[in-house]
């Protein structure tokens, strides 16, 4: 009987402090300052942005962006059709270079690259869909058709890339049949003609 006594005291001091214990964890995490609540928002960065160009519209950006004025100031690397961080770097200092405001040259397609890119297409004559550094559905249509009018050397070339077409002139960047001679047969035919 004493044991019983002993162990239902000694039941009841566990149970109180049990209790006890729960209402103070419970008042203190009542009483605790909320947790702060931060966003994580991840950022990928792509080795390759053709910005929905094939390898031959690629190709022909990428020589439209070394051909250009000062030449060899804007070295988009190998002519690939790849436009990776080098590319992009090109195109970034071709965009600053021309007063177009692409931002940092970092190689990173970003707003800034995407907004001056926009501003450069506008400037050609392409419906990008507004400058907002977004490279939407409308300014990869633009894009896509600057690639395919062989770089707008025809319309574009002094004012832009500061030379002639690079097409129409003759010089060791012109490799006759190399990748930059390929997406542009119709202004080759076209100087064959005499126009």
């Amino acid at each position: 009987m004493a044991l019983t006594r002993l162990s239902k005291t000694l039941l009841g001091t566990f149970t109180a402090a049990a209790i006890g214990i729960g209402t103070l964890a419970g008042a203190t995490t009542a009483t605790a300052a909320p947790a702060e609540q931060t966003t994580a928002q991840t950022i990928t960065i792509k080795a390759v942005n053709n910005l929905g160009l094939n390898t031959t519209e690629a190709k022909s950006v990428q020589c439209y962006v070394r051909d250009a004025v000062p030449v060899g100031a804007f070295d988009p690397g190998a002519i690939d059709g790849q436009l990776g961080t080098k590319s992009w770097k090109a195109w970034q200092l071709f965009l600053n270079d021309r007063g177009f405001n692409a931002g940092t040259v970092d190689g990173v397609v970003g707003p800034n690259t995407i907004s001056g890119l926009q501003r450069f297409l506008v400037a050609v004559g392409y419906d990008t869909g507004g400058i907002d550094g977004i490279d939407g559905p409308k300014t990869k249509a633009a894009w896509k058709a600057f690639a395919n009018s062989g770089g707008g050397w025809a319309d574009h070339s002094r004012t832009l890339i500061g030379r002639p077409c690079p097409s129409l002139r003759a010089g060791p960047t012109q490799v006759p049949g190399g990748p930059c001679a390929v997406h542009r047969p119709s202004l080759r035919s076209a100087v064959s003609r005499g126009r």
